[in-house]
């Protein structure tokens, strides 16, 4: 080995160097190393799972989303139909009570009217009655005494008030 220039010596000591630098390196910096690589391994998959669990509940949380939009917007529809049911109802209401104050009014109407005919009519007899006097009184008075016009006149009265 000498002819090809390899000292056994130097080639044991070579040798053993490098086994010794391999020793040092994987004890002091190989296990540090993939220790590393190791726990960055494990927080990359545990940011995976994550990931992946925030995905499942980003679909969970828009289905529900979803199912919330749609539960209100059935809501509303019934609040509106209900509303208007109501708004019928009232209006209906209001118009049978409007019709039954106008048919009141109208009634009360009529009522006044009669009345006020009737005191109109009574009004006009007895108008009727003293100009009829007022007139008799005056005929009579040239023509009769005044014991016999206020005799006349008291019979005819009666009579007017009995018809």
């Amino acid at each position: 080995m000498e002819k090809l220039g390899i000292e056994p010596i130097q080639l044991l000591a070579q040798t053993f160097n490098f086994i010794l630098l391999l020793i040092v390196l994987k004890k002091f910096l190989y296990k540090p190393i993939l220790r590393m690589l190791e726990e960055r391994q494990k927080k990359i998959s545990s940011g995976l799972e994550y990931a992946e669990k925030m995905k499942v509940e980003l679909d969970r949380s828009e289905k529900k989303r979803e199912e919330l939009i749609a539960k209100a917007k059935e809501e509303a529809r019934e609040i509106v139909v209900k509303a208007r049911k109501e708004a019928k109802q009232l209006e209906q209401e209001t118009t049978a009570q409007a019709q039954s104050e106008a048919k009141n009014i109208v009634e009360k109407a009529r009522k006044d009217a009669g009345h006020e005919y009737e005191a109109q009519v009574a009004n006009l007899e007895k108008e009727t009655v003293q100009l009829a006097s007022a007139m008799v009184e005056k005929l009579l008075k040239d023509a009769l005494s005044p014991k016999e016009q206020k005799d006349i006149i008291a019979h005819r009265l009666k009579k007017i008030s009995q018809s």
